[in-house]
């Protein structure tokens, strides 16, 4: 009994795990080399896409940023759901195509085969990851159909690229409006300037006309008019013919023709005197005579 007990030992299976962690560190050394190449396909096919992302955006047009909102972890375990088996399935779809891309960028068939592998694994795991991902309440299945979501997106931008457009050319017309209101704001401020420029002037010279004007009126008369040194007589000697009614009405109407001529020349004398002094003030100041028309 004794005898046939020992062979029940488990001792020796140490050569298995040996084996075991030799082929785990080959594959993870496959694995680290696949992912090696599956970054580097990745970043030629980031490139190209956003190559072609710029052509495109330079085509159409600018594209509309994606918004990232912050939820608290509250709201995210008691009011989201988990995703639904059709959606999970719509998103494999879309990874499954996409690791095609991977795939087809290496060469050789052992490079293929454990890129296979890895890819096959890391969907797996993405598979059951997304079993246990929770979405909001509001998220339809629709969400994840990718082709319809594509078509939808175009018709977006087709849509969204006439409103830019109109928004350009209002941002053209905002820029040229702002243009003209510069330019007049400009002219304005030289208006301004000029207006308070001659409003200045216009002080300065009234304040040197009051000046001569006080000194106008400090100015003595000369009596040097016309009746004054006898150079005219303005009286007029009424006629003493009385037999002719005709000749006293003729000699009537030039009586009062004269006499209104009288009155105007009276009327003149002071506005004379006051040139004559204006002109004698200014000859004083300027030494030279201003002659003045009569």
């Amino acid at each position: 009994m004794a005898k046939s007990a020992r062979p029940t030992k488990v001792k020796k299976p140490m050569r298995p795990s040996r084996q075991a962690s030799k082929t785990t560190a080959a594959d993870a050394s496959k694995v680290s080399k696949v992912a090696k190449l599956a970054a580097s396909a990745n970043r030629r096919a980031e490139g190209s896409t956003a190559s072609d992302n710029r052509a495109q955006q330079s085509r159409t047009g600018p594209k509309v940023r994606r918004v990232v909102r912050r939820v608290r972890a509250r709201v995210i375990q008691n009011d989201w759901v988990q995703l639904s088996e059709t959606a999970r399935e719509e998103v494999m779809k879309v990874m499954q195509a996409s690791s095609l891309a991977v795939y087809n960028s290496v060469t050789g068939e052992e490079k293929k085969k454990e890129v296979q592998e890895v890819v096959g694994s890391v969907l797996s795991k993405m598979e059951r990851r997304l079993r246990r991902l929770p979405v909001p309440p509001t998220t339809k299945d629709r969400n994840f159909q990718y082709e319809r979501m594509l078509e939808l997106n175009v018709a977006l931008e087709a849509d969204l690229v006439t409103d830019l457009q109109q928004v350009a050319e209002l941002e053209a017309e905002i820029t040229a409006e702002q243009n003209e209101l510069e330019k007049d704001t400009e002219y304005l401020q030289t208006l301004k300037h000029n207006a308070k420029s001659h409003e200045m002037l216009r002080g300065s010279q009234k304040k040197k006309l009051d000046k001569l004007l006080k000194e106008v009126s400090n100015v003595t008369p000369t009596n040097d008019d016309a009746e004054s040194i006898n150079l005219m007589d303005t009286s007029i000697a009424d006629p003493q013919i009385t037999t002719d009614n005709d000749l006293k009405m003729l000699i009537f109407r030039l009586g009062s023709h004269l006499t209104s001529i009288r009155n105007n020349i009276v009327g003149l004398e002071g506005v004379l005197a006051a040139t004559r002094q204006v002109e004698r003030v200014l000859t004083r100041r300027s030494g030279r005579g201003v002659a003045f028309s009569t």
